[in-house]
């Protein structure tokens, strides 16, 4: 198997690692002349955090109380597995070593869609993110204030007279939506009139 880029081992492995149940980050690599030629992809508990030495000093030299640090958890248990992809000809890249095994549990089901590489936030989340961030506003607390504009998590399942549908062709490009609110049919029954819109017309960059 030969991948085209480094995007596309990348992502063949981040597939395997999702599918599987555990998180990767991307580790050495070695360049000749500017190009990739070696690239490791581990598990992303590989290794051992670093701690830097604490010097236990109350207080400044001008007698102001020191800021407390910040202590982080790592679970990092220097798992072994790993991939290394190979350039092979100028062309595109293989795998040359694969290891499999892990020193810790697998996550559940239910418990992956919480990991990293599963994370996607929407173009509108993410713009809304970053002007959250402009106002000095956090992540936790931007996520939470998005949360409550829309109606909560479970803003679908509290509203039983909600629904919507929709159709992909066979490059998972959108066809055709149906989206039916509360008052969308309520004004149907009164008046019966319905509002069709070409989904294919004048797409954008992000062929919409």
């Amino acid at each position: 198997m030969v991948f085209k880029s480094l995007e596309d081992e990348f992502n063949f492995y981040k597939q395997y690692a999702s599918l599987t149940g555990f998180d990767i980050r991307k580790s050495t690599n070695l360049k000749v002349s500017g190009i990739v030629v070696w690239r490791y992809v581990v598990c992303n508990r590989e290794g051992h955090k670093h701690f830097a030495p604490i010097v236990n000093k109350p207080t400044h030299d001008d007698g102001v109380p020191k800021a407390k640090q910040r202590r982080c958890i790592s679970n990092r248990v220097d798992c072994k597995a790993r991939v290394a992809f190979m350039l092979v000809g100028g062309v595109g890249y293989t795998i040359s070593s694969f290891i499999e095994t892990h020193n810790h549990p697998m996550l559940s089901i239910p418990s992956r869609p919480f990991l990293k590489i599963n994370r996607n936030l929407e173009i509108g989340h993410n713009k809304f993110m970053l002007n959250c961030a402009k106002a000095n506003i956090g992540p936790m607390k931007s996520y939470r204030l998005f949360k409550e504009s829309v109606g909560g998590y479970d803003n679908k399942q509290t509203c039983s007279a909600f629904h919507f549908d929709y159709d992909v062709d066979e490059s998972d490009q959108l066809t055709r939506v149906f989206w039916c609110d509360p008052i969308a049919r309520k004004k149907y029954a009164m008046f019966g009139d319905v509002i069709s819109f070409d989904a294919t017309f004048n797409t954008n960059r992000y062929i919409l």
